[in-house]
């Protein structure tokens, strides 16, 4: 079954969480780079936050906090306007994540460009935590930044980039395909449609075959998912897109992760979709185990009619 999608997705606004550290601050140039390409105005956000059970006095640190926020991202819009770009600033009085959420609605961004590590003043690891959180519940898709591997801007650096989308023949993973072709449009770029078929034994075609939606069932055999594939293929490159494709058999997250290596890629696209036990949407299995183990920049997109709304509370926030 191929999906059909109308719009072409246009990035009009980005929004770099940041969060002061070095670390946080690789998403910038990534960012940056988009923003021209796509002449896109850039929402920097920087969390002002002081948990009451931390603070003798919270309502004077958030004042103090808050000062500093504003020299911070200030610093940082002006060089960035002197480079030529629109840049607005935020600095919500929320948790990391649900400020990064509301600032989404807020601005009405198109794509959020983050680090997945960074530091807050108190020398704690949240961009981790806050970045999974994001991912989440997001309605636009997530740039992930990583502060190991390759250095941010060789991406836009390259002569034609490699974008590797994994697909499983269901709607989740379609969801990737607009995205991934908007940018690939963006940089020149090349896509490499994989899908990974897993052994019939393991214990992952088990659990596909009953949590993988049954539009996915036709991709069984190695057939089957090339067949899949040549059709999009051919969709694609009608719409002036150069396209790759391959199957490879394998468990599906360390497929990916090693096609992206041996294949010269330089960005992955996917789509994600799963519940945990816990009333709280998250990331499929998959997409987070090549989020946490791999090293290349990722786009995650979640499909538009399954966003959930809800935010963190304050007190799961602060917990993080």
């Amino acid at each position: 079954m191929i999906t059909i999608y109308s719009e072409q997705p246009r990035y009009h606004t980005i929004l770099v969480p940041l969060d002061g550290s070095a670390l946080g601050e690789l998403a910038l140039p990534v960012a940056e780079a988009l923003a021209r390409k796509a002449d896109a105005r850039l929402v920097l956000v920087r969390s002002v936050w002081q948990p009451e059970a931390r603070q003798l006095d919270p309502v004077q640190a958030q004042f103090e906090d808050l000062q500093a926020v504003r020299v911070y991202l200030t610093d940082i819009a002006q060089r960035l306007g002197e480079q030529g770009l629109l840049v607005t600033r935020a600095f919500p009085t929320l948790p990391p994540a649900q400020s990064i959420l509301s600032e989404i609605e807020s601005h009405q961004a198109d794509l959020v460009v983050m680090s997945t590590h960074g530091r807050t003043g108190l020398g704690r690891w949240i961009f981790g935590s806050v970045a999974e959180a994001v991912l989440a519940r997001s309605p636009v898709p997530v740039w992930l930044v990583r502060g190991l591997g390759r250095r941010p801007p060789d991406l836009f650096e390259a002569a034609h980039p490699r974008i590797l989308v994994p697909l499983d023949g269901s709607p989740f993973g379609e969801a990737a395909l607009p995205h991934a072709k908007a940018l690939a449009r963006l940089l020149d770029a090349t896509l490499v449609l994989l899908h990974v078929v897993p052994a019939p034994s393991s214990p992952e075609k088990e659990e596909a075959a009953t949590e993988t939606p049954p539009l996915s069932e036709h991709l069984a055999d190695d057939t089957a998912a090339m067949t899949y594939l040549v059709v999009w293929a051919e969709r694609l490159r009608l719409e002036g897109v150069r396209v790759e494709t391959m199957v490879l058999p394998g468990p599906t997250s360390d497929t990916i992760i090693q096609a992206s290596q041996v294949s010269h890629i330089d960005l992955i696209v996917m789509g994600t979709h799963g519940r945990t036990g816990l009333p709280r949407v998250v990331l499929g299995s998959v997409a987070l185990e090549v989020v946490r183990r791999g090293a290349l920049p990722m786009v995650l997109v979640r499909p538009s009619d399954l966003v959930y709304p809800e935010r963190l509370s304050e007190n799961e926030e602060a917990s993080r």
